[in-house]
């Protein structure tokens, strides 16, 4: 059977009976039993049509000879309520009675007023609607979800501008679609923002649901370490006795600044080649200084994944004095060469807190041991004058007597 064209006239056709037995042709097409059908055309009017047991609404009969299914076109047309395909999962498909529109076209809301109660479908020419999507440069890890608001979307449906209506979600560059998230991403890496609109259709075209994607990168953060900047030291005082640490800073979430672990490594050289040697201690002569250089290396780990892992670098200089001696005091010069009398120090350095070294305390100043035993003697021989002159005065007293 062929040659059937429906292009705008108000068509209602059934051909259910209450005796299935006495059924089985199509509404529109073929009769029960009847082979090929082709030639089916609808580009226009309002139809309603009602199949009979078994057969097609529009298309082939019951108890089909065809060698292939009907062939049928439809680019138009109102069509009355029916029981539409679902697919798999229980979902309209877009079609009517069963059949997809052609290709370009697709099944919308009649929403015409007069005839939508009648013939609540429609089919019109489909269309897709125009989506881009750009994403900034520049953007560091923070702590915090990335600010969205760089992130700029446009899509419109023909001449209608729809950018305010496209949803941005992101995933990692690596992840599946299904890891598309709308929350921002946080931690350092490589990502995709996806910007998606939804279907829309007007009386005269519909237009499918559309999406644009771009790529963008989260930078790793700079951490900061203050590193130890030099002091003064005793000759012979050890290297390893300066406190370093171990730990950057990194930046502050919710008001607390996450730790970057690394290596502290000190160099005798400012290329960082050549490590001083196991118990390291200092010389010189007094007055005169050594200069180190230091590294301190972020550690490739999980926990420092959001931080950058070039090293930080500095150098301290340290002033030697002579064991016993505090150059840093002047009040003392009795032999006007500089000395101070003896007393002696070791400078601070900048505290562990604060990412430097601190050598250790030694406590106040001290006096010489000879001092001290003048000291001592001197309070001896005071003691004894008293005691020969209250004997002395004693014995005359009692020669006085007698």
């Amino acid at each position: 059977m062929s040659g059937i064209a429906i292009i705008d006239s108000v068509v209602t056709a059934s051909t259910r009976r209450e005796n299935p037995d006495f059924d089985g042709a199509s509404a529109i097409g073929g009769g029960k039993g009847s082979g090929d059908v082709s030639g089916i055309v609808i580009s226009g009017g309002q139809i309603t049509a009602t199949g009979s047991f078994d057969a097609d609404v529009i298309g082939d009969g019951a108890e089909s000879t065809a060698t292939h299914e009907a062939e049928i076109t439809i680019t138009g047309g109102m069509f009355g309520a029916g029981t539409l395909a679902k697919d798999d999962a229980g979902q309209r498909v877009g079609d009517v009675y069963a059949v997809l529109p052609a290709a370009g076209y697709a099944v919308v809301a009649n929403a015409d007023a007069a005839t939508a109660t009648s013939h609540p479908y429609k089919v019109v020419g489909q269309s897709a609607p125009s989506i881009s999507v750009s994403a900034p440069s520049g953007l560091v890890y923070s702590g915090e979800p990335i600010d969205g608001s760089g992130f700029t979307a446009k899509a419109s449906y023909g001449a209608t501008d729809a950018s305010s209506s496209a949803v941005l979600e992101y995933k990692a560059a690596s992840a599946v679609d299904s890891a598309y998230s709308t929350v921002p991403p946080i931690s350092a890496g490589a990502y995709t923002v996806r910007a998606t609109v939804g279907p829309w259709a007007t009386e005269s075209v519909a237009y499918a649901g559309a999406s644009a994607e771009a790529g963008f990168t989260v930078a790793k953060a700079a951490f900061s370490y203050g590193g130890p900047v030099g002091c003064t030291v005793r000759v012979g005082s050890k290297l390893d006795e300066i406190a370093v640490s171990d730990v950057g800073q990194g930046v502050a979430v919710h008001g607390l600044v996450e730790p970057v672990q690394g290596t502290f490594v000190w160099y005798t050289d400012e290329a960082r080649t050549q490590t001083p040697g196991e118990g390291f201690s200092f010389s010189g002569d007094p007055g005169s200084s050594v200069t180190l250089y230091w590294s301190f290396v972020p550690a490739e780990s999980e926990a420092n994944a959001n931080y950058a892992t070039d090293p930080a670098e500095g150098a301290a200089t340290f002033t030697i004095a002579k064991a016993g001696t505090d150059p840093g005091d002047r009040s003392d010069d009795e032999l006007g060469d500089g000395s101070d009398g003896g007393k002696s120090e070791i400078r601070d350095l900048p505290s562990p807190e604060a990412g430097g070294a601190v050598l250790p305390s030694v406590g106040d100043a001290y006096f010489p041991v000879t001092l001290i035993v003048i000291v001592v003697l001197s309070s001896v021989l005071a003691l004894g004058a008293a005691f020969v002159r209250r004997a002395a005065s004693t014995g005359a007293k009692r020669h006085t007597m007698r």
